[in-house]
């Protein structure tokens, strides 16, 4: 009788006349709101994950063909989530990659399942309005490291794939090309060794030299000798 009608902008019955009817209906705008409020907080998880993931990924296209890709969301997250979980090293990352691939349980939200390791294992529908802007910037950081990381992947996949080649072509070039590609086994082996115990900005500066040290800076071509 007191603190719901402060709460609702009204004079508490108690100390004035309080208008009935503006009473019921501030108080049934008030509870749409709060049934509202879930609901809209995983719709918004939903956008942002999109969002990062397209951003990242360079897809781009009209509102219809981002709203198809946006439907195929779950399904694109557990594809990846499959080729980068055995090489992620970053507790969060680690954590995001493994909770994409239970979002095919239709037993549960496969939004409310990605906002576990968002929400530092808190539920969404206990998130308050801070916790829910940090996780959505914990989206845009995590779609970030996929993508450095689905990279680094690449760029070892693309190696062993030219040594096989080298090999087959002359046994000369061939050893250069394994012991090369060697030494960037063991560098990516180290690297998710030490990933394992830095902070996440640590982490952050770690991941970004090594990326520069494993992709080739880009450069004026050199002369070609002459014959």
């Amino acid at each position: 009788l007191r603190d719901l009608p402060k709460a609702l902008g009204l004079a508490s019955p108690t100390r004035g006349r309080t208008d009935g009817a503006e009473y019921a209906a501030r108080l049934g705008r008030a509870v749409e709101e709060i049934g509202a409020a879930y609901p809209s907080l995983l719709r918004r998880l939903e956008r942002e994950l999109g969002r990062a993931v397209a951003a990242e990924s360079g897809a781009g296209g009209a509102p219809a063909e981002r709203a198809e890709a946006d439907a195929d969301l779950p399904r694109r997250l557990r594809r990846e989530a499959m080729r980068l979980r055995e090489h992620a090293a970053e507790l969060t990352l680690t954590q995001f990659l493994e909770a994409a691939l239970r979002t095919d349980d239709d037993r549960a939200d496969w939004r409310e399942t990605l906002a576990l390791p968002l929400g530092d294992g808190l539920p969404a529908d206990r998130w308050n309005d801070d916790r829910a802007e940090r996780a959505e910037a914990r989206i845009r950081l995590l779609a970030h490291e996929m993508a450095r990381l689905r990279r680094l992947v690449d760029s070892r996949a693309t190696g062993a794939v030219s040594s096989k080649a080298a090999a087959e072509g002359n046994g000369a070039s061939a050893n250069g090309a394994a012991n090369g590609n060697g030494a960037a086994e063991r560098l990516f082996e180290d690297w998710r060794g030490a990933m394992a115990r830095y902070t996440p900005q640590e982490h952050q500066a770690a991941l970004t030299l090594l990326t520069r040290l494993i992709e080739p800076a880009a450069g004026p071509p050199r002369p070609r000798p002459d014959a």
